[in-house]
């Protein structure tokens, strides 16, 4: 119904344009039914564009009038030749910002025709960390798109090849020429995580088998999409995405390393204790956090699973 009332609305309008325009042509005795024609073209066109909020629109369709006007006057020579003007117009300009696109001219071309159509428009779905839909695509997926970041995910976008802006769980339209360039995990990930070589105090070499978490350091509204990033989040993104943009492999090293270094305080024969993983989960927990907060990473529990020593000190025991 809404639609139906769209185009009752630009009929209208439409008509109280050819009105004016025929009663102009009647006051120049001349060309009353080209005027009338005209502003029946003028008319519907600006209402489609105050209905639709879309230049391209109101443009085309004026494009569209002045196509017809000139096979009117000068025949199909005429039109040809406006239309000829109007594409080379439109390659010149692709040409010019040929920059903006990540392809050569030809794929500069093509998009800037779709965007010019308003094909690019559609959904651009990111989740599990990928782009699930376009299932498949070739090269970056300029914008404007609809743009649906599922939680636990945040993505960078660039625009000429800079980044313009990073956005969370989030659902809004990116700008033309716009695409995603990385994507990010900000949910917390959960390992299990294998220590070899790990020296006790007497020297013995063992094995640690941990099961750790670890995440990004963003309040849980953001990470779920209940908020917006703002300007500090923000920052603590582009800070990994520019320093650490391994972090996950960081933060695991990380873990090893401190487990190893707390491990070497206690002898074997605590190390196989499970009484004693208590405190080295502690240990281990507070240095992992102290080293991890450089790269803005909360490492969020430690769990010791085993401490296995090689096979002749297991069967020597």
């Amino acid at each position: 119904m809404p639609r139906f009332r769209s185009i009752i609305r630009i009929l209208l309008v439409g008509l109280i344009g050819g009105a004016i325009g025929y009663l102009a042509g009647s006051l120049l005795d001349s060309w009353q039914q080209e005027l009338a024609v005209a502003g029946f073209a003028f008319g519907a066109l600006t209402e489609m564009w105050h209905i639709t909020t879309q230049r391209r629109w109101f443009i085309v369709g004026l494009l569209i009038v002045l196509y017809i006007v000139s096979w009117i006057q000068g025949g199909i020579i005429t039109l040809l030749a406006a239309l000829g003007a109007t594409a080379l117009t439109f390659i010149l300009s692709a040409v010019i910002v040929r920059h903006l696109y990540p392809g050569g001219e030809w794929e500069a071309l093509v998009h800037h025709l779709k965007l010019a159509l308003g094909f690019t428009r559609g959904f651009l779905i990111i989740q599990n960390g990928k782009i699930v839909v376009p299932a498949k695509s070739k090269g970056p997926l300029l914008g404007p798109h609809n743009l649906i970041v599922k939680p636990y995910y945040a993505v960078t976008l660039e625009r000429a090849n800079r980044q313009s802006r990073i956005v969370g769980p989030d659902y809004l339209t990116t700008d033309p020429f716009e695409y995603v360039k990385d994507i990010v995990s900000i949910g917390r990930q959960q390992e299990s995580l294998e220590v070899p070589h790990v020296l006790s105090k007497d020297c013995v070499p063992v094995t640690v088998k941990l099961t750790v978490t670890y995440h990004i350091d963003l309040p849980d509204d953001v990470v779920l999409g209940n908020k917006k990033l703002d300007t500090a989040q923000e920052s603590i993104l582009r800070d990994i995405l520019l320093s650490t943009p391994d972090w996950k492999g960081h933060t695991r090293s990380a873990i090893r390393s401190v487990t190893r270094n707390h491990c070497y305080k206690y002898d074997l024969e605590d190390l196989l204790d499970p009484a004693c993983y208590k405190d080295v989960q502690v240990e281990i927990l507070a240095g992992a956090n102290a080293t991890s907060a450089a790269w803005h990473v909360v490492v969020g529990s430690i769990l010791v699973e085993s401490v296995e020593p090689p096979a002749e000190i297991t069967a020597a025991r």
